[in-house]
């Protein structure tokens, strides 16, 4: 069965499948497009996380793209998903919490760059600048993505 490889145990009875290859329920669940079938990731509470982008395993099993790499013939999951903020002015600072109010250390060298791991949460990304009124805005973890904040000069 295809797990976590840190997983003390796996439930078989709530295993996935779309070609015989067994996938742990727990993290993974199988998604119909255009009569295909897909494996991708659920999140934290077992919701979906939008639309996947189709790709193909080793084997020929369906797989998610947005989660899934192919590096020498062997499929990885991918630790985390980078978060670019894109802010005006651009030498605002950056913050991004999770839900527990966490702060997630950008990626080192770029104060506009997060790893994000909690694939289907949401997190908070916060800019400040003095002379500028602070933006909280929302962001929920899909994969890749880019986020803008243009911030208002205070009068």
């Amino acid at each position: 069965m295809i797990c976590d490889a840190n997983a003390a145990t796996v439930d078989r009875s709530k295993a996935v499948s779309t070609c015989g290859q067994l996938w742990d329920g727990a993290l993974f669940t199988v998604v119909k497009v255009g009569g295909a079938s897909y494996i991708t990731l659920h999140g934290s509470e077992g919701e979906e996380i939008g639309a996947p982008v189709m790709g193909r395993g080793n084997c020929g099993v369906g797989l998610d793209g947005r989660f899934f790499k192919i590096v020498n013939g062997a499929v990885t999951l991918q630790k985390g998903f980078l978060l670019t903020v894109d802010v005006t002015p651009n030498d605002a600072i950056i913050t991004v919490t999770d839900s527990g109010g966490e702060t997630v250390d950008p990626v080192s060298g770029n104060a506009k760059q997060f790893l994000l791991k909690g694939i289907g949460d949401t997190y908070t990304v916060t800019a400040t600048k003095a002379g500028y009124t602070t933006e909280a805005k929302q962001v929920k973890n899909t994969g890749d993505q880019t986020f803008t904040i243009v911030m208002k000069a205070t009068a």
